[in-house]
């Protein structure tokens, strides 16, 4: 097997990936591969393990800090016929390549395994910590491939900047076999905290769920939709919300003021039961998301019209 990483500029972080990989319970018979962007304390880590390692890391330079080209030169350096994906901020469990290779041992029409990504302690809403818990969802955090497949469907599309370009090469995986979910094979991605703009930042992913549903419109109503039309109803939640406000306001009913309000609170609520958050933080997440759902029918237009 071959293992890539992307390194990006965490290198507290990908020391911890790197030890996991280590500790794996396959001993020999695979190879790690991480691909390094412009940091230069992760350029150190990497040169340094891959000449400590006797052929067990080795590393290479990307010139882009894009997810995309990092696995694409890491898959293009790969020397075997499976390639396994986690990323730098992960840490997969001692046993999870004797699983990955288990599953594809079981069918030789198995194209790619998703494994389960989990996460530890009580998430919090500001915290950037996928879960994959039943499949479905190809994150590379924890995503394998035959490297034939991989060569026949093209590699990583390089025109999505760093989200949606693991679920499009999975689709794509698909016209050369099956993609199976192992819950055997977990990966730890722990929680990293994220700036309390994140829910206006991810208004520009929204560009890459339209690329992606273009290419493949079948594939992602089937795998996705539901994850969009949970999306669609916080934005017209969000407007129903509004609407009731300026009604009110206008017409100087304290009711319909009063009830937009609570009407989206208690939407909102129902949404965040089991996530953690502290009371200032909580306002500013509900206020943000607020803002944008209002401004997401018109980034989803924007971003219909200049994507090809």
């Amino acid at each position: 097997m071959s293992v890539v990483i992307p390194a990006y500029n965490r290198p507290d972080l990908l020391e911890n990936a790197v030890r996991a990989i280590e500790n794996q319970s396959l001993k020999g018979g695979f190879e790690c591969i991480i691909v390094y962007g412009g940091d230069e304390k992760v350029r150190e880590i990497c040169e340094k393990k891959a000449k400590e390692s006797k052929g067990l890391f080795s590393c290479f330079w990307s010139d882009t800090e894009s997810p995309a080209r990092k696995r694409n030169i890491g898959v293009k350096q790969a020397s075997a016929p499976i390639i396994a994906f986690t990323d730098d901020d992960c840490v997969p469990n001692k046993n999870w390549l004797e699983e990955i290779l288990v599953k594809f041992a079981e069918d030789d029409g198995i194209a790619g395994v998703e494994g389960l990504t989990y996460t530890e302690g009580k998430k919090e809403v500001y915290s950037n910590a996928p879960v994959n818990l039943k499949g479905g969802l190809f994150p590379t955090c924890n995503l394998s491939f035959r490297a034939s497949v991989l060569q026949r469907a093209g590699g990583f599309d390089e025109s999505y900047h760093f989200y949606r370009e693991d679920t499009d090469i999975a689709f794509r995986a698909m016209e050369f076999g099956k993609v199976v979910f192992c819950e055997k094979a977990m990966v730890l991605h722990p929680q990293r905290r994220v700036g309390l703009l994140r829910p206006i930042e991810t208004l520009v992913l929204l560009k890459e769920d339209v690329r992606l549903f273009k290419k493949m419109p079948e594939k992602y109503a089937k795998f996705l939709g539901k994850g969009f039309l949970a999306d669609l109803a916080k934005v017209a939640a969000s407007w129903f919300a509004f609407a009731m406000v300026v009604f009110g306001f206008y017409s100087s009913n304290i009711f319909f003021t009063f009830g937009g309000v609570l009407a989206y609170l208690v939407f909102w609520v129902s949404l965040l039961r089991g996530l953690g958050a502290g009371a200032t933080e909580l306002i500013v997440f509900l206020m943000l998301n607020f803002v944008r759902a209002l401004a997401f029918p018109f980034y989803f237009l924007y971003y219909w019209a200049v994507v090809k």
